[in-house]
């Protein structure tokens, strides 16, 4: 229900839009998902920890649908990172989750807040 949605971004300090590289129809959704997010999130320093993840990025470029200029050209017109990543083979996900929590740490920073993380 589009309640449960909205709610669920109450909250958000920033997201992750995903689709699959092999999948068009995921991609063409994007620009709805991440509308709707910014419609429902208060916070404008949420918006500028964004990332565009393309997933599968192991999958043979034959089988791909969606190309990687296609994908970089909508994270710039989203104002997002984008990184392709590979739940298979694990290739670029520590490096997308480091490269957001950047995002997030250097967001906050700016507008003078300060992200205390917890001791080991």
């Amino acid at each position: 229900p589009e309640c449960f949605k909205n709610t669920f971004f109450d909250d958000a300090e920033g997201y992750f839009a995903v689709f699959n590289l092999a999948k068009m129809e995921t991609f063409t959704r994007i620009r709805e998902l991440v509308s709707r997010f910014r419609r429902a999130v208060p916070c404008p320093h949420a918006r500028r920890c964004a990332m565009l993840i393309g997933t599968h990025a192991d999958v043979k470029r034959n089988r791909r649908q969606v190309s990687e200029e296609e994908a970089i050209r909508l994270a710039s017109e989203l104002d997002c990172v984008y990184q392709e990543v590979s739940s298979k083979t694990r290739h670029g996900i520590d490096e997308a989750l480091q490269t957001w929590f950047d995002l997030y740490f250097d967001t906050y920073q700016d507008v003078g807040i300060t992200v205390v993380m917890p001791s080991e």
